[in-house]
């Protein structure tokens, strides 16, 4: 059977769910009933499609535990594992659920192994949840990737010095409850933010440390993910 069909609507839906997430579109209660019923007849085509979508209009619908359960479903059964978890933890970014970054990356990392798109991807997720020793460790798998050395930096903004952050001696359980406590605060007022500066700063003793971070506000996601 042909592909054809399928893959132009599991596209059209993920750019449909994208323009919700950067805020290009409203969705009301009629929009996601149709979104539902075009994810249903992908999930008749193609299950694991079709379970990453409704898991999406979950999210939407603030049923994030069953979004989560069909999401992960779809991990196991796509072909498109890396996207589908970079896809996931926006959608958990864009619903607030910022705690479960960690938990998801913990479980799910792994399929991200050899492919430098999704690595840096991920890297940058962790970054903007305060995960810098994680990042930093995505960013070493790079280097083994043997990519360019652009494709190993942060982006504009979001560079760690690593070894100035070593010297820190902050965990990534101190770092990230002090990033995610400014995101829930942002979320909470309708606030995304995006633009995560990370730097290393020390007393003029250099006994004392921490770690500055510049947390802009505006749109909270980067690229959504590619099939």
């Amino acid at each position: 059977m042909s592909r054809t069909a399928p893959e132009t609507i599991y596209g059209g839906l993920l750019d449909e769910i994208a323009a919700v997430v950067h805020g290009r579109r409203a969705l009301d209660e009629f929009s996601l009933q149709l979104l539902k019923r075009r994810a249903d007849a992908l999930t008749k085509v193609d299950v694991a499609e079709g379970l990453e979508i409704q898991g999406y209009l979950h999210f939407l619908r603030d049923e994030s535990a069953k979004g989560s359960e069909l999401i992960e479903r779809a991990i196991g059964l796509s072909s498109h594992k890396p996207s589908i978890l970079i896809r996931y933890l926006k959608i958990c970014e864009f619903s607030g659920h910022f705690d479960r970054i960690f938990e998801i990356y913990s479980r799910f990392g792994h399929v991200v192994d050899g492919n430098p798109e999704a690595t840096r991807e991920l890297m940058r997720v962790l970054v903007h949840n305060g995960y810098l020793s994680a990042a930093d460790a995505l960013r070493s798998a790079l280097y083994r990737m043997k990519v360019g050395a652009d494709d190993v930096q942060y982006a504009a903004g979001e560079r760690l010095l690593t070894a100035s952050a070593e010297e820190t001696k902050f965990t990534d359980d101190e770092s990230s409850a002090a990033v995610q406590f400014v995101r829930k605060y942002l979320h909470g007022r309708g606030v995304q933010a995006s633009k995560f500066g990370v730097s290393a700063i020390f007393g003029d003793d250099e006994r004392d440390s921490g770690l500055l971070f510049e947390i802009g506000v505006g749109a909270i996601f980067g690229d959504w993910g590619g099939t």
